[in-house]
């Protein structure tokens, strides 16, 4: 459980009857003392990478990405950072991608270390299902940094890939920042088409294992 940020909706049991929850940005209190590195947090979505699997596939540099792990403790509440993996999906739930490890570039340990975005790990598993996390007290945390960017004759598309499930027990996603977006669903589109739209999206990702 984090202290320093709050949510206030009741989240766990609409996961439990219809398998998600919605959360606005106002439900999110941050303490003040995380000022410093929330902004580094965000900061650090500047020197993402391009998603080369994406680049790959259709020729168009939409999707830059980070991808880091941690082991979560959630008796002890504590994380300690992984070796960086490769991240697999299995061709039955990513049809464009299923079934090839995926090596993206690395989060720094420094932004790992980050305080905000480990107190905000911590605030979102105080908020699962009470019966989900009572299920193991070792649990791993993949952690995706994603920026989806349109620009003048390409539109960003989050999921290539189509609607899909990711296979993991429990999924949370942030949307970080929004700049110059009409519409955030499927897509992307400009609203200034003279000026790139950008989706920034931190996901993180929940598996058991004990």
């Amino acid at each position: 459980m984090s202290k320093l940020i709050t949510i206030s909706d009741e989240i766990a049991e609409y996961i439990t009857t219809k398998g998600f929850k919605p959360v606005l940005s106002e439900s999110f209190s941050i303490n003040a003392r995380l000022n410093c590195e929330t902004i580094a947090f965000l900061n650090a979505y500047e020197k993402l990478e391009v998603d080369t699997y994406v680049l790959e596939a259709e020729g168009i540099p939409y999707r830059k990405r980070r991808y880091g792990s941690f082991i979560f403790n959630s008796k002890n509440n504590k994380l300690n950072i992984n070796k960086h993996r490769t991240f697999l999906q299995s061709e039955n739930v990513n049809s464009l991608f299923g079934g090839i490890e995926r090596k993206f570039a690395p989060i720094d340990n420094s932004i790992l270390e980050n305080q905000f975005l480990q107190e905000l790990i911590k605030a979102d598993f105080s908020k699962f299902p009470e019966e989900d996390k009572q299920l193991s007290k070792n649990w791993f945390v993949g952690v995706q940094m994603f920026r989806v960017e349109a620009k003048e004759g390409y539109l960003g598309q989050p999921t290539p890939e189509g609607i899909h499930q990711d296979e993991h027990h429990l999924v949370v996603q942030h949307m970080m920042k929004k700049e110059n977006v009409m519409h955030s669903v499927t897509g992307i589109e400009c609203i200034d088409e003279k000026q790139s739209a950008i989706r920034d999206m931190l996901i993180l990702d929940f598996e058991l294992l004990d």
